[in-house]
């Protein structure tokens, strides 16, 4: 409904301000009156929303996010390429073009119209929606609130997605409910220059290539996402599941986060030989985190028998990336620095 409702709200806005200007040319006093009314009303209403479905963002900038997405995107996207997305305003931030029939955003998609009657009103079935995610786009960006209104071919549609492209980044608090943004990236084949080179190889073929944070820096209560770049040199005929944590001086876990790769869209068995995989985990730095010094460990388990997959060319099962250098700064505050990017014991 939020999108019915951004587009019918300006409309209700207009025949309301016509509606009033009649009644004010009658009784300013009573007009007024009931202008009151309504805008109180309206008011409690809408607090009512926001606070049941948390849409409250400030001092977050909802319009920032976008940008930032934005830019994001052009950076990874080939010129003049195409992105299919119901997100208008991020395809338009970006300028970039989004595949025919997608023009209307959300209202684009008549899952369950004829390709005569889609055709026509230049709108999207399931059967153009599946065309287009096997062929016609150099980027897919979904929130999960789109997601959830695919249906009648979901299994169809999925399958497509996670075939053709890969998760490539969430970006938070980007839907209109508040909900994340999934973007999506054709399978890569190189390490992008941004990422710091490890090559740490395992067993079953899998070497973890290398890794990037979100920031140089972040404090005890904020966000760190780590993106760690994986590789597969042969098919992987068993599943499993990536382990990151930072751990403290005493090796204790002091946060951490436990996925199938890509969150769970590009499990390790759907690798294909030489193809680079980005796969992100998001912390919450302890709000009470001392000073001192963290490392970031990564590594596998089998999910079903919890035993860690072993390292190829020394004994461990487990690399440890860079570490975190945490201290007072100028006001006292805690501020973690990541640190060295050695093959840390």
């Amino acid at each position: 409904m939020s999108y019915y409702n951004t587009q019918q709200a300006p409309l209700v806005a207009v025949w309301m301000g016509a509606l009033l200007a009649r009644l004010l040319r009658r009784s300013r006093w009573r007009t007024a009156a009931l202008l009151v009314a309504l805008l109180a009303a309206q008011v409690v209403t809408q607090a009512r929303a926001v606070r049941f479905y948390g849409l409250n963002t400030w001092p977050h900038s909802q319009v920032e996010t976008v940008r930032r997405t934005a830019q994001n995107l052009r950076s990874v996207m080939p010129a003049g390429g195409r992105l299919l997305t119901f997100n208008l305003h991020l395809a338009l931030e970006a300028g970039l073009d989004v595949p025919d029939g997608f023009e209307m955003s959300i209202f684009s998609y008549r899952p369950t119209w004829s390709d005569e009657q889609a055709d026509r009103y230049r709108v999207i079935n399931n059967a153009g929606l599946l065309a287009a995610l096997e062929q016609d786009a150099d980027a897919v960006a979904l929130t999960r609130f789109d997601q959830d209104l695919l249906y009648g071919e979901r299994d169809a549609l999925f399958d497509a997605l996670y075939r053709n492209y890969r998760l490539a980044s969430v970006v938070p608090s980007f839907g209109p409910l508040g909900d994340e943004l999934q973007i999506f990236l054709p399978p890569q084949q190189t390490l992008p220059p941004t990422a710091t080179p490890l090559d740490q190889p395992f067993q079953s073929g899998i070497r973890l290539l290398g890794y990037e944070f979100d920031r140089p820096a972040a404090q005890p209560g904020e966000e760190l996402t780590l993106a760690l770049y994986w590789q597969a040199e042969q098919p992987v005929q068993q599943s499993y599941t990536v382990f990151t944590h930072l751990l403290d001086a005493g090796q204790a876990v002091v946060v951490g986060q436990d996925n199938p790769p890509c969150r769970g869209t590009c499990p390790t068995t759907t690798w294909q030989p030489g193809e680079v995989l980005r796969d992100e985990y998001t912390w919450r730095l302890p709000q009470g985190l001392s000073a001192g010094g963290y490392r970031v460990q990564v590594g596998m388990y089998d999910p079903e028998t919890l035993a860690r997959l072993p390292l190829r060319e020394r004994d461990g099962d487990r690399v440890i990336v860079t570490a975190l250098d945490c201290q007072p700064d100028a006001r006292q505050h805690v501020q973690c620095v990541i640190g060295p990017t050695i093959g840390l014991p």
